[in-house]
């Protein structure tokens, strides 16, 4: 049988070619999701609401749950034009290119990346409708450019900025290592002034699933490993296990250590999934 990677090799199904047709694909799966399944709770109450306020002039952070750096307004603002329902459905065709663009820049086979589509985390990141498909984006644009998407998040990301900016102090007169610390240094004052004022304390988040602090000896031995070998997915597989608030949504990138590992990543996406019928039966 013809494998899909097989067929994205010959000459009239050619990998350019195949792309093209994505965007036509975005229509109706546009049309689907606004009208047949409800709308994500993230993108409904915090990010929809905070796009309408940054549209009509009006402080983001009046909105409740809503603590992400400003520069998500060019994003949200624009999709607030639209109804609630066709708004979310947008959003998650957008959160989905960004996760396949990510991930295949990563360097994900076909089959790695069926396995992370069918992890729960990776599901539900996609139905509540977050951010962090487009923090995995930044991970995989250039660092001047990326570190403007890992600030979304910065609690989860941190550990891949360290790395970055560690590589900046081997050539620190670069072009490139001078415009990242110019980033660096222009997102973290802005995301720092209009944040951390409204920013509540871990235990006044009732959506929040981190681990902290059991998980850290596990959380600091992929930091380590990540610092040794330079590695970006480790460091941000990491990062959950290390802030002290995680969404459920940004569990996602505890997938990444294992990207390079098939049958762990199988396994892993397996004890996910009994994980969540675990905590179901023990919630009903």
């Amino acid at each position: 049988m013809t494998t899909l990677t097989q067929s994205l090799r010959l000459p009239v199904v050619r990998r350019e070619a195949f792309l093209l047709f994505l965007p036509f694909l975005a229509v109706p799966a546009i049309a689907f999701l606004a009208t047949s399944l409800p709308v994500g709770i993230d993108y409904r109450y915090s990010f929809y609401p905070a796009g309408q306020a940054a549209l009509f002039g009006r402080d983001m952070y009046l909105v409740d749950s809503f603590f992400t750096p400003p520069w998500i307004a060019f994003l949200l603002a624009p999709l607030a034009m639209l109804p609630l329902e066709t708004s979310w459905a947008v959003f998650t065709v957008l959160s989905l290119a960004a996760f396949l663009i990510a991930l295949y820049r990563m360097g994900l086979t076909p089959d790695q990346l069926g396995l992370v589509a069918l992890s729960p985390f990776f599901l539900y990141n996609l139905w509540h409708g977050n951010l962090d498909s487009f923090v995995l984006l930044g991970s995989v644009l250039p660092p001047a450019a990326g570190i403007w998407l890992l600030l979304l998040k910065p609690q989860l990301t941190w550990p891949l900025i360290a790395i970055w900016l560690l590589r900046c102090r081997k050539d620190v007169r670069s072009r490139s290592s001078v415009a990242f610390a110019f980033s660096f240094l222009a997102a973290a004052a802005i995301a720092g002034i209009a944040t951390l004022p409204h920013l509540p304390h871990p235990a006044d988040m009732p959506w929040n699933t981190s681990l902290w602090p059991f998980s850290i000896p596990i959380g600091i031995l992929l930091l380590l490993f990540a610092r040794r070998f330079d590695d970006e997915q480790l460091a941000l597989g990491a990062a959950p296990l290390l802030s002290p608030y995680v969404g459920a949504p940004s569990w996602v990138l505890s997938t990444l250590p294992f990207l390079r590992r098939p049958r762990f990543l199988a396994a892993f996406v397996a004890l996910a999934w009994a994980a969540v019928f675990l905590r179901a039966i023990v919630l009903s």
